[in-house]
This record gives structure tokens, C-alpha cells and sequence, in this order.
């Protein structure tokens, strides 16, 4: 007898025996996910597993970019809604997850005075929390709301996400209880009056004699008065001695000390505090070292070799003909430099500290030097202070209150100036750009663009790049590149002149290539080409760029002389990659990156255009855009981008705006190319940088978007981000560094989409890629990609946070393979950083061992590893945590857990970075919990013992601990316990009804729920809901913080509940919710157009089936006149809404394909090819890309499976396996491809079995397998349909009833059953 035989005859049996004993009670765990929705903000995280199966699931997310997911753990990224798919063998188990922006739990909170009442920000830390007006209300950290005296004010929290939520406290006084009366007391009788005696008679007084006079005394003579002294207000000294006996004196009308000494000399004042003394310094010949603080000191002379401030906050007047202040490291001082006995000073200002401010109140000459610094110094020139020169070699921020001239060194490129008058626009040469503000308006009023000085050092760099043709982006070859030193005066129409071939510097290559040598500066850029447009472009070189710079690519346009183009802009928000909301002004110039001199077009962009803008009829060529702001409620950064103008053809671009932001803060914006110019899809921003605690560097991105670190308990620091992530082409992709830690920052760009290619090109040659650095309210740098070098990895720039220096790096090179992860670390790095993960993963699993010697000798491995440097002992000791997280995590999971023999509804509680297990909380209907029976999922338990005991006085019920007997590991589980009221608060969707209704969703957990509810469209969401007699409900609609529409709070005696409410337009009113026929491959529906394609196999389509779920939902085929279907009518008849859509078939060629026959195609990128296959038999197989192994089966190719247009089947990675085909069917492969162009695939389709393997095991040698039932119930189904809870009140398709009993219609049934069940499930 075959063993498929014997398992049928064996399960039948075991079938008969159960309906005679009818004794049986089935109990075995349905198969599902422990939890169908779950409600998470940011960063909250929750753990899904499949209960009823020892089987591993293959977990995934619909949008990683929304809710993530490994081995079950879901964490919630950004708002949004994601599916979480759970695959065990052939059967997929789902959880919905709604990712909700973090709000307030109030927005409106009424209070009385004395009374406190709690808001809570959910969703994010509480960063800060303020009161507009503490007499009303005050607040704490925590929340605590105190009313203090009747009034309205806001209270605003602070997330660590940057934003500000705001609660509108109303305080009232509480109504004071009226006394009762008090009882008024009977009045006592009045006594009768006792009779008045009669008065005696006074006696008249004895006369006073009158006093005798007092005598005048004798004057006492005025004193002599004693002679004021002068007050002594001023001493000079001319030695340290005086000095130190001058600032010791005691003298209180002393009010300034004065260094005279024409003589060689030195002084060093003490660290002492003399605010109420002046200083002058007098000594042309002197030096003087100050460590003191004075009212102000004045400088008339020193010598050329210094005055050196060690100090803080000193205000240091400057009055010599010639001389050097130096600000020490960690000193700081304020500057003025105003008119002595020298008509114009000279100051030579070395800078290694702090100017708080420079103010040039006389016309000077001043050098600015020192260490390069992340601040700006604020300029002041007043309007006594022109004619003025100032050389710097810091960024300076200059208010320009009269012209001075400035000469720009390395360093200083950033240097920005604010003018009141457009007159005193500074004149600059050197290195730079200086964007000029009007100082009311904010306004950019110039860029003014530094021309070549000599006397400015400078070093030569290697400057290379492409061009290509605007319109297909085809390198050129042949084109004439010009180098012209900057000058105001050149422009599209005299540039002609200068073109000269000592100004000539390349010819581009056959692939459109360039490369010489130039200095750094400020230069026009021109290439020329026979029948082109000439290309005028700025070009900016800094000390930046150390070794090398690349250009952004340039575009050349044909056309005749009166040609014209268009331009539709989409401006979108760096910072959230929204179309912005506010209004902008455009500035277009003639010429690429061009944001000086004359403006062609100014075009206002209103705040209503949600980031819209077209611009018609443009000559064709070369221009520059600038973003500027247009009021004082958008201001925003000053950006400009270049974009080609093509005769008769609409340019669509996007372009990102970045607001300002503080000035200790640095955004990194990318864009690339659009699909149409071959530039990859999804180009990934990586920034790595020093942590601000503990060892190593941080690295955010798509995978790990925040970096953040609780400083003190509560409060959460947010130090970088990546803003935004954008996968489909052009961007933008933003990463900010909100905070800053001391020490260097490297960015890079990976280019995703070709991650596997080592020689791939792509993102050098065909992205366009360039990256945007800012600051505070300045652009800082442009980074574009090089061009003709191979690899994935482009390192952009180094960011140095101590001295506010952005360095180019500008190589590309290939990082390895799915390395995203690690990208920018160097082996050491990465060294570290697995083992930091790890010391920190065991510090998280600390809390929950048991204290015992185990733990105290894991404890002390931790603290040793924290002290390792060498790669080989990282190591061994990576490999020693390795062991340590292998025993700890072979405690398993909780897999099921019942109570008083049920299986009970339970949820995880996860804490720490790495969502550590740390119990679990039990929903139940009875005020107690019952008897506990826990099962963990592991490999192998027997080593395991597992205590359960009760535990009072904590917010937990039950501890469970279970020891290892072997490693002496012991771990706990906490028990919670929760009252279930969603039997109590249970409604149907039925129960929801409306004018404007069509359907609800409703769903019911322990302490809350959701009901989606469906509306017509452009429809009022009136709603009722039926409830049981003891039920009420309010409905509340001030929502507008939180994410959803409205909520439902029920009551029932002293019990309440609460459902969230979502409005949804239904779309599903008159849209067919199946379209199929013989011969349709698939079809979509655009909702927005009314139309329907369909993609077929036939010449024309004349047949299909339109089905709905809806019965009132009825359709109807228009054909022409040759019978061809052309449209559809959906007609939904309880509503009386009907709908027209259009149909278009679209033909396509299907080959058919036969079994165990390779087939090659080659496809482009996203194209697709259709295959027939119709199976001779029924059973499972594969269909796989053959260029993939099992062992190594991932590649970039979709293949989808359907039938008759219905989908059967999809895997995104080259490989479908074990999927269950019927014979004489006929099914249709669909496949594409997105590794890149003219990729070829190689595919075979495979027969496997008539049964799933992983569904049906064989027996093992002794004929019964090893196993217990619980283990295994999963595969102990029916029909394909697990057993019926108890719980369940109808059986389903297997004829199971909750009681356990079974009926079977048909004899085939019974044995299609008996197939499904394994006998190795019951021993």
C-alpha cells in the first residue's frame, strides 16, 4: 500500500472513530494573526505574530515607508496607512496598521481656579511646554494644567518632532455652594429699667497760679568748614607694577586706568571683574594681554604685534592709526572701530574666538583672519564708515548703512550683506557670492558676484563635466568650452566677443565629456556648438572644492531665432515634500545658474497656487529660476535652479524650497532626473556623524530616518532627520542636522536602484544628481554628481561642526551590495557599530533576567566590551554576545495563551529600541483572571522550566519566569489584565444608517474601536447609530488635531467606549468590483478619467463580465456597430447614481508556453511581457527566472499570475514557487523587469506535486510523527479552512460546528478533507 494511501485510509478511519464516540471535542487553534488593526503614532511599535502555527512567517509591509516590519515587529514610520502581510505556506494573514500624526489628547480644556486637569501629546515626546499667561493657567512638563485665575489662554507643547500643538484653556470660577440660613434665635424679654439716682453736686475749682518765664540762652557759634579734596578719577601708569597697584586701588572715584608707554613694553591684566572702570591702551609700542572685564576699553595705540583679548563681553573701542586685535579661543568681544587722532584706522582683526559684533563708525581699513568658526560675525558699517575696505576670511553678515568695499578670501564665500539703501550695494571681489537684503522688505535686492582679485590666494582644481542635448539628453560631441573670468559687464548678447582661444579650455569627447584646470573663483562658462543655442553659464568655485569640481550638466537647444517654449513648475517643500502652501516670487534671468544682474521676468506665486506656476512663450535656451520670498509670513532660503527652454514643448519640473531654518542647523536637499532621461528611480540620502553620546557615529537613512537621544528623562532631542524620502525620480530627499555635535559630518547619495551593479554608470552619467547645502538663511554650496565614474556610492561633502566648514569630496566608487546599512564606514566602524547594537540589545534584555549569577556575569562581559578598541578583540567579542543573545532568545515567544482552557484575546507589551518582549496584557470578561496556561514558541524546550505566580501591589497580575536548566538564564514575562467591553459596546455595520450612507466598517477591541463610514460624494456625513436601550452615545466632531473625522463615545451605567470615526468617499458607489472573460490578460480604472482599459489576447474585445459585490450595483455593455465594447453604464439602484464609463482594449501577444521549457525574453526597464499556460494536470508549480537559484533566488523581475483576469499569484523576485494551477485552465504570466535596460530573462515553468509539501508530511519511519497535536493544528483543516472557534456563532466551508461536531454532504468531501489533514498531527 503507497503512504498516500495509507494516510487516507489512516485519517478516515480516525474520522469514524470521532463520529461514534461523538465524545470529541475539537479545540484546535485557528490559524490567524493576533491582531486585524492596530492605531500607531511615530515611532510607537507593536508586535504581530501568527498564533495557531509553529510555522514561520514571511513578513512584509505594503508601505515600508509608513509602518516597517521585521520578524513581526511593526514600527510605525510616518502618517499614513499600511497592510502588514503575514505568509505561512500558501495562506497570506493580515493586520491594517493606521499611522496617526501625534496630536493633543485636547485641543479645548475647561478648568476651574485650584482645579488640574492632564493633556497628554500623543505620538511624540513632550520637548517643552509654555502658557501665554501664567496668572491664568500654568503647566508642567508633564502636562499638569493648573487653573489659576478666571480667563483664556493657550497652552503650547513642544514635541521632539520640531512642532508646536496648542490647547485653548478656559478657566472659570467654581460655583461657591450657597449657606444654608441661619436660624434667627427667639428674643429675650426686656427687663424693666432700674430707676436713675439722682447726681451730687461738683464742687468749683481751685485757680491755677500762672508759671514763671523761661530765659533766652546764649547763641552757639557756626564751625569753621572743612575744604573738599578732588577726587582722583584717572591714573596712568606707564609698568605692570602701576598697573596691578592701579586696578588693586580702593580708590572709589577711580573710574579709568590708563596704559601710556611709548616705549617697548608688555602688559598682562589679571581675571578680574572692572566693569565700572575704564580701560585705555596708549602704548604704540606695546603689547597687551587682557584677562579682565572692563566698562569698555579704547584702544588710541598698540603695537603691530597686538592687543590679545582673553575675555568675555568686553566692548573694545578701536582708535589706533594701526594695529592687531586678536580674540582668543573661548573669548569673545564686541568691536567698534570709530575716529581717533588716525583718519582712516587699520585694524588687522585676527578672530580665533567670538566677535559679537564689529561696527565700523568711521571710514577704516580692516583685515578679518583666524580660525574658520560655524557663526558668522555681524558687520556693521555705519554712514560715517564710507569708502571703507574690509578682507575677510570669515563669513561675514554685513548691514551696509554706507558702501564699503569687500575683498572675500577662502573661507569667506558665505559672507551675506543687508543694505537700507540700494546705493550702498558693497562692491566685492575675490571668492563668493554676497546675496543682498533690503533690510525692511527681507527682500533679495542682488547677488553680487565677486570678480578675480590677485592679491586673493588661490589654489587650481581639476573642473570636469558633461553636455548633452536638451532634447533627448544624447551626449555631445565636438562642442567648444570657454573659461572667462567673472565680470558684471558680459552677458548673452556681447559674450560673443570674449570667446577667444586663449579663453578656450576643452572640446568635449564622444560621450559629451569635459575636463581642464582652473583656479578657484568666479567665472562665465560658455560652450558653443555649430546650430545650437550659446550656453552662458556662472560658475562658482570655492575653497570648497580642494582638488576638484564638477559642473552641473549643461543642455544644448536648436531652434529658429523666434522659437519658444513653456515651462509648468511644481515647488514643493523640502522639508515635507508637499506643494507648498505660501507664497513665493520667481526671479527668471537669462543664462544657467545666473542669480545676478538683470531679471527678465518676475512672476508672483500666490499661496492658493498650492505650488503651480506656468510660464509660457520663453525664447528658447538657458535660464535660471530663483525662489525668493514674497512677504515676511514665507521666508524661505534664496535658491536658484537652471532648466533648458525646447522649442514648441512644455518643460515639467519640480523644484524644492526650503524655509529658513536656524542658524546652527545644516540641510542637505538632493534632486535627479526624471524616468524619461534614464536617470535611476530612487537615489537615497545617507548622513553619518558623530553621536552625542557614547561611541561611534550615527547614521540616518530610509531605514533609520531619526537620530535622536533623551537628554534627562523625558526630554527627547531630535540631533538629525531624514525629512523626506522620495523614491520615484527628481526628488526632493531632504536630511537636516537639527543639532550639533562636535565633529565631522559625511553625506553621501546611494543609488538604490542599481545597488547590485559594480560597473553601473547610472547614477554619474544619467542621474543629474545635485545636492544643496544650507544654513540658517543661506545657501552654502551646490554639489553636482561627477560624471563617467562607476558605482553606486557618491561621497558628496564633509560638514565640520567646530569650525562651519562644508568640504567637497565628490568621488563615486561601489559600496557593496545591499549595504545600506553601513555605507560611509570604515571596517572598524562597522566593527563598532555591530557591537554597540548588540551591548545595547543586551543592556535592553537585562531588565528582563532574573538577578542571578548569569546575569551578573553578562552584565560584567558588557562593561568589558565597552572598553574594547581592536578590530580582533571586537570580534571575539562580538562572537561572545552572539552566544550570549542565542541563549537568551531560545527562550522563544509566547505563542498562545489561555485562560480557564479558552484561548484568550492578548496583546504584546514591547519596550526599549529594540522592542524587547516585556509581557503581555490579557483582555477578559470576568473582573479577574483565571487560571493562566502559557505555550512558547521555541526549537526545543525541554531545558525550559516555566513558574507562573500572582503578584500584588503592581500594575501587573502575574509573573511568569522561565529558567534555562542548562545556562542558568532566567527570564521573565509580566501578566496585565484588561475588562473587555467590546461584547458590551459590540455594534453592525447595519447598525450605521444615513441619507447620504452607503456602508460602514466596523471594528471592536477591548477598551475601543473604528468605524469607517462610507458617504456619497461632495455629500453632509449625517450618521445614526443603533444601539441596545442602555446604550447612549454622543458624537464628538472637534477633532481637527487628530487624524480622523469624528468620535463616538458610548456609555452603558459607569462603563464607556470609544470609536474613532473615519468619512470616506465611496468610490465603490458605481465601480465594477470585477471585470474577466476569456482572453483578458487584466484591466484598471482610472477614477478621475471614467475609464476602463482592458489588455487582451483577442483582436477585439466583444465579450467580458462586469460583477459587482453589491446587488443593487447593475451594468450594462455599450457596443458599436461591430460589436466591439466601448463602454460600460453602472447603475447603483438604491442610491439612484449611474455612471458612464469609456472602454479601451488595449491587444497584446501572449506566446503560449509549454512545461520544462526555458524561454528567454528581453525586456527594458518597466516594460512588460504576457505568456499563456494551460496545465495538463492539476497541482503545484514553480516558475522562476533560471538565472536564480533557490539558495540565491532574489532579482529585480515581477511576475504576476492570472486567470481569466483574476489575480492568482505575484512574487517581485524572480521566483514563484508551489503555486496551485488546475488542469486545463488557461492562465496568463505577466513579466517585468527593473534591473535596467534590455535586461534578458531566462524562465521555466516546473511541475512540482498534486499536494503542498509544506501542508502535507509524510509519516516518519515508525509511520507516526513525533508530534503533538496543539503543535500542528494549522494543517489539521478542512476544505482549506481551519476548525471554528468557539466563539463563532455559524460553521464554516468544512461543516464543523462550534460545538465540534461535523457533517459531511458528499463522499468527495469527506475525502477532500481527509487529503488535507496530516496524519502526523494526531499520534
Amino acid at each position: 500500500m503507497s503512504k498516500k494511501m495509507w494516510k487516507k485510509l489512516s485519517t478516515l478511519l480516525l474520522m469514524v472513530v470521532m463520529v461514534l464516540t461523538m465524545s470529541l471535542s475539537v479545540q484546535a487553534a485557528a490559524v490567524k494573526m493576533n491582531k486585524a488593526k492596530a492605531t500607531l503614532y511615530p515611532g510607537q511599535k507593536v508586535t504581530l505574530k501568527v498564533t495557531g502555527t509553529s510555522k514561520k512567517a514571511k513578513w512584509s509591509s505594503s508601505n515600508a515607508k509608513v509602518a516597517k516590519v521585521s520578524k513581526g515587529k511593526v514600527t510605525a514610520v510616518k502618517k499614513g496607512k499600511a497592510t502588514i502581510k503575514a505568509k505561512v505556506g500558501k495562506k497570506t494573514y493580515t493586520c491594517k496598521i493606521t499611522v496617526k500624526a501625534p496630536a493633543l489628547s485636547r485641543k479645548k480644556l475647561n478648568v476651574t481656579v485650584g482645579s488640574k486637569a492632564t493633556v497628554k501629546l500623543n505620538g511624540t515626546k513632550i520637548k517643552s511646554v509654555s502658557s501665554s499667561n501664567k496668572k491664568v493657567a500654568t503647566v508642567t512638563k508633564k502636562g499638569v494644567i493648573t487653573g489659576k485665575k478666571t480667563g483664556k489662554c493657550t497652552v503650547t507643547f513642544k514635541g521632539a518632532n520640531g512642532k508646536s500643538y496648542k490647547c485653548t484653556v478656559t478657566v472659570s470660577v467654581a460655583p461657591t455652594a450657597t449657606p444654608a440660613p441661619t436660624t434667627t434665635p427667639v428674643p429675650t424679654a426686656t427687663p424693666a429699667p432700674t430707676a436713675t439716682p439722682v447726681p451730687t453736686a461738683t464742687p468749683a475749682p481751685t485757680a491755677t497760679p500762672a508759671p514763671t518765664a523761661t530765659p533766652v540762652p546764649t547763641a552757639t557759634p557756626a564751625p569753621t568748614a572743612t575744604p573738599t579734596p578732588t577726587p582722583i578719577t584717572q591714573q596712568v601708569v606707564s609698568t605692570q607694577a602701576e598697573l596691578n597697584a592701579a586696578l588693586a586701588s580702593s580708590n572709589p572715584d577711580l573710574k579709568e586706568v590708563v596704559i601710556e608707554q611709548s616705549g617697548a613694553s608688555s602688559f598682562e591684566i589679571p581675571k578680574e571683574d572692572k566693569s565700572d572702570l575704564t580701560l585705555v591702551v596708549n602704548a604704540p609700542n606695546g603689547e597687551v594681554v587682557n584677562n579682565g572685564n572692563f566698562k569698555e576699553i579704547v584702544i588710541k595705540a598698540i603695537a603691530s604685534n597686538t592687543f590679545i583679548e582673553k575675555a568675555t563681553g568686553n566692548n573694545i573701542i578701536f582708535q589706533a592709526a594701526t594695529g592687531r586685535v586678536a580674540i582668543d579661543e573661548g573669548a569673545s568681544a564686541n568691536i567698534e572701530v570709530n575716529k581717533g587722532e588716525s583718519e582712516a584706522p587699520k585694524l588687522d582683526l585676527v578672530n580665533n574666538g567670538t566677535v559679537s559684533e564689529l561696527t565700523l563708525s568711521t571710514k577704516a581699513d580692516v583685515n578679518v583672519s583666524g580660525k574658520n568658526t560655524a557663526a558668522a560675525i555681524p558687520v556693521t558699517s555705519t554712514a560715517s564708515a564710507g569708502g571703507s575696505t574690509i578682507s575677510t576670511s570669515q563669513n561675514l553678515n554685513l548691514k551696509a548703512e554706507s558702501k564699503v568695499e569687500l575683498t572675500l578670501n577662502a573661507g569667506a564665500e558665505n559672507t551675506t550683506a543687508t543694505v537700507s539703501d540700494a546705493a550702498n550695494i558693497p562692491d566685492v571681489k575675490g571668492l563668493g557670492k554676497v546675496p543682498v537684503k533690503d533690510s525692511d522688505s527681507g527682500k533679495i535686492l542682488d547677488t553680487v558676484v565677486a570678480e578675480k582679485d590677485e592679491t586673493v590666494k588661490v589654489n587650481k582644481v581639476s573642473v570636469s563635466g558633461k553636455v548633452v542635448t536638451a532634447e533627448d539628453k544624447a551626449p555631445f560631441a565636438g562642442a567648444s568650452v570657454y573659461l572667462l573670468n567673472y565680470a558684471a559687464g558680459i552677458n548673452k548678447g556681447n559674450v560673443s566677443q570674449y570667446l577667444t582661444e586663449e579663453n578656450k579650455v576643452a572640446d568635449t569627447a564622444e560621450n559629451g565629456t569635459y575636463a581642464f584646470e582652473a583656479e578657484w573663483g568666479n567665472y562665465w562658462f560658455v560652450v558653443k556648438a555649430e546650430g545650437y543655442r550659446t550656453v552662458l553659464q556662472t560658475v562658482e568655485i570655492t575653497s570648497a572644492y580642494e582638488n576638484a569640481f564638477s559642473n552641473e550638466q549643461v543642455e544644448l537647444v536648436a531652434g529658429e531665432d523666434d522659437a519658444t517654449g513653456n515651462i509648468e513648475l511644481t515647488l514643493v517643500d523640502a522639508a515635507t515634500g508637499d506643494a507648498i502652501d505660501y507664497a513665493v516670487a520667481l526671479e527668471i534671468r537669462e543664462g544657467a545658474n545666473n542669480v545676478s544682474g538683470n531679471i527678465l521676468k518676475e512672476i508672483a506665486v500666490e499661496a492658493s497656487a498650492n505650488g503651480k506656476c506656468a510660464i509660457e512663450e520663453l525664447p528658447i535656451g538657458s535660464y535660471t529660476i530663483q525662489v525668493v520670498s514674497a512677504d515676511a509670513k514665507s521666508e524661505i532660503v534664496a535658491a536658484p535652479f537652471s532648466v533648458t527652454v525646447i522649442a514648441g514643448q512644455t518643460i515639467t519640473k519640480p523644484f524644492s524650497v526650503t524655509k529658513i531654518i536656524n542658524d546652527d542647523q545644516i540641510r542637505f536637499v538632493l534632486r535627479w532626473g526624471d524616468e524619461e532621461s534614464g536617470a535611476p528611480s530612487d537615489l537615497d540620502s545617507h548622513l553619518v556623524g558623530p553621536r552625542a553620546k557614547g561611541i561611534g557615529n550615527f547614521h540616518t537613512y530610509y531605514s533609520d530616518e531619526t537620530y535622536g537621544e533623551y537628554d534627562g528623562e523625558d526630554s527627547y532631542v531630535k540631533y538629525a532627520d531624514l525629512d523626506v524620502d522620495d523614491t520615484t525620480w527628481e526628488g526632493p530627499e531632504t536630511t537636516t542636522i537639527y543639532k550639533q555635535t562636535a565633529g565631522t559630518y559625511r553625506f553621501y547619495i546611494y543609488d538604490f536602484s542599481d545597488q547590485s551593479d559594480e560597473e553601473s554608470k547610472n547614477m554619474s552619467d544619467k542621474s543629474g544628481a545635485i545636492v544643496t547645502v544650507y544654513r540658517g538663511s543661506t545657501l552654502l554650496n551646490t554639489f553636482s554628481v561627477p560624471t563617467g565614474q562607476s558605482g553606486n556610492l557618491w561621497h558628496v561633502c564633509d560638514y565640520d561642526s567646530v569650525t562651519g566648514r562644508v568640504t567637497s569630496v565628490n568621488t563615486v566608487g561601489y559600496w557593496p551590495d545591499d549595504g545600506s546599512s553601513t555605507v560611509g564606514m570604515s571596517e572598524e566602524e562597522v566593527l563598532k557599530a555591530s557591537l554597540q547594537r548588540k551591548i545595547d540589545m543586551l543592556t535592553d534584555y537585562a531588565n528582563v533576567l532574573v538577578d542571578n549569577e548569569y546575569k551578573t556575569n553578562m552584565l560584567a562581559l558588557l562593561s568589558e566590551a565597552e572598553k574594547l578598541n581592536t578590530s580582533e578583540e571586537m570580534k571575539e567579542m562580538i562572537s561572545k554576545l552572539d552566544d550570549v543573545l542565542e541563549i537568551i532568545n531560545h527562550f522563544g515567544s509566547i505563542e498562545e495563551v489561555m485562560v480557564d482552557g479558552v484561548y484568550a484575546n492578548y496583546s504584546s507589551r514591547n519596550e526599549g529600541e529594540y522592542d524587547l518582549e516585556t509581557g503581555i496584557t490579557i483582555s477578559g470578561k470576568s473582573e479577574t483572571l483565571g487560571e493562566l496556561t502559557v505555550t512558547f514558541w521555541r526549537g526545543d524546550n525541554e531545558n525550559f522550566n516555566t513558574q507562573i505566580e500572582d503578584v500584588t501591589g503592581e500594575e501587573y497580575v502575574k509573573r511568569i519566569t522561565v529558567t534555562d536548566s542548562i545556562s542558568g538564564a532566567a527570564r521573565i514575562w509580566k501578566v496585565y489584565y484588561q475588562l473587555d467591553y467590546s461584547d458590551l459596546f459590540r455594534i453592525s455595520p447595519e447598525d450605521i444608517t444615513g441619507p447620504m450612507v452607503t456602508r460602514a466598517e466596523v471594528s471592536s477591541w477591548s477598551k475601543s474601536g473604528m468605524i469607517n463610514i462610507y458617504f456619497l460624494e461632495n455629500s453632509n456625513h449625517d450618521f445614526t447609530i443603533k444601539t441596545a436601550d442602555n446604550i447612549t452615545y454622543t458624537v464628538n466632531t472637534d477633532t481637527e488635531a487628530y487624524d480622523y473625522d469624528a468620535e463616538v463615545i458610548m456609555t452603558c451605567g459607569d462603563k464607556t467606549y470609544s470609536y474613532i470615526v473615519n468619512y470616506i468617499t465611496d468610490t465603490r458607489v458605481t465601480t465594477p468590483d470585477r471585470i474577466y472573460g476569456a482572453g483578458i490578460l487584466q484591466y484598471t480604472l482610472d477614477m478621475d478619467e471614467k475609464t476602463i482599459t482592458v489588455m487582451g489576447t483577442a483582436e477585439s474585445l466583444q465579450d467580458m463580465i462586469v460583477e459587482s459585490d453589491d446587488e443593487n450595483k447593475v451594468a450594462e455593455l455599450q457596443k458599436d456597430e461591430q460589436g466591439n465594447i466601448i463602454g460600460v453604464t453602472m447603475t447603483n439602484k438604491r442610491v439612484n447614481v449611474t455612471e458612464v464609463y469609456s472602454v479601451k482594449y488595449l491587444k497584446y501577444e501572449a506566446p503560449v508556453v509549454e512545461c520544462d521549457k526555458e524561454y528567454t525574453v528581453s525586456l527594458d526597464r518597466d516594460s512588460v511581457q504576457y505568456f499563456t499556460f494551460v496545465p495538463e494536470k492539476s497541482g503545484y508549480y514553480d516558475l522562476r527566472n533560471t538565472n536564480t537559484t533557490r539558495d540565491s533566488w532574489y532579482s529585480n523581475v515581477d511576475i504576476y499570475v492570472y486567470r481569466d483576469s483574476k489575480y492568482v499569484e505575484h512574487n517581485a523576485n524572480g521566483y514563484l514557487e508551489d503555486v496551485y494551477l488546475e488542469g486545463g485552465e488557461t492562465y496568463y504570466f505577466e513579466l517585468s523587469q527593473y534591473e535596467g535596460d534590455n535586461f534578458s530573462i531566462t524562465f521555466k515553468v516546473t511541475y512540482i506535486s498534486d499536494y503542498d509539501e509544506d501542508e502535507l508530511s509524510l509519516p516518519e519511519s515508525d509511520g507516526f510523527a513525533n508530534e503533538t497535536t496543539a503543535a500542528d493544528t494549522e494543517a489539521a483543516t478542512f476544505g482549506d479552512e481551519s476548525f471554528v472557534e468557539e466563539s463563532e456563532t455559524a460553521p464554516e466551508a468544512d461543516g464543523f460546528t462550534a460545538e465540534g461536531g461535523f457533517e459531511e454532504s458528499t463522499e468527495e468531501n469527506a475525502e477532500a478533507d481527509a487529503d488535507a489533514l496530516a496524519f502526523e498531527d494526531f499520534q
